[in-house]
């Protein structure tokens, strides 16, 4: 799975990445760009949907990067509690 590391990250630096994608979350372009990756992931996660001519590993890797960008929240909570951040 794709991953972001922000061990590299000094306490402020992350609590500043925590607040800017919290609010990015928060927005409404966020909010219709995960309905538009979850219709996305509805349409393509099935191996039956596959042309003859299409690979498999191309439509597992998409599948993948719609999983990460809609999990990301989550990610970044876990990230958060793992860190103590105060930001929550």
């Amino acid at each position: 799975m794709y991953e972001i590391s922000n061990e590299g990250m000094t306490d402020a630096e992350f609590e500043q990445y925590y607040a800017d994608l919290k609010a990015m979350f928060n927005s409404e372009g966020w909010k219709q760009l995960t309905a538009d990756a979850e219709d996305e992931f509805a349409v393509h996660n099935s191996v039956d949907l596959i042309p003859a001519n299409q690979s498999l590993d191309f439509h597992r890797g998409y599948i993948k990067a719609l999983t990460w960008l809609l999990d990301r929240p989550v990610s970044l909570e876990n990230e958060a509690e793992e860190r103590g951040s105060k930001t929550f």
